[in-house]
């Protein structure tokens, strides 16, 4: 249909816009996360999950390369933190809808889980809590 095609065009955009802005983006280097966590997402629109996965490991060596810089920061361990498990949703979302219950758990439960006394993920979890729910009702 021409919505389907529209739509596709449009993620094609995004996709394009993504990759132009990773080519010339500012910030620190664990920033770079955030974008490859959008470049995934679209990716997987797209039906690439596979990309879309290497996109997201690519994110977490950004956070490791970028980490010593970044922890500097008054607020870099915020950020590290938001970014990482915004990550870690992404490919819960991907393997939960890709049928992989047992990997989409794992990753969901990681953000559930994370030590954050301060409270900065507080949407992730609520999130992720949402995402486990879905994930329980899964066959395997």
């Amino acid at each position: 249909s021409d919505f389907a095609n529209n739509g596709r065009i449009e993620i094609h955009k995004a996709l394009n816009l993504i990759v132009e802005g990773l080519e010339n983006f500012p910030g620190s280097i664990a920033h770079r996360a955030w974008a490859l966590n959008r470049k995934a997402q679209v990716m997987h629109l797209l039906g690439n999950s596979d990309d879309a996965l290497k996109f997201l490991k690519d994110g977490e060596i950004a956070i490791f390369e970028g980490y010593d810089e970044e922890i500097k920061n008054k607020d870099g361990a915020m950020k590290i933190k938001v970014w990482l498990t915004g990550l870690w949703l992404t490919a819960a979302k991907i393997y939960k809808e890709s049928n992989k219950k047992i990997l989409a758990q794992f990753y969901v439960e990681a953000v559930i889980n994370f030590d954050d006394p301060e409270g900065t993920l507080t949407l992730r979890k609520q999130q992720a809590e949402r995402l486990l729910e879905e994930i329980k009702k899964m066959k395997k």
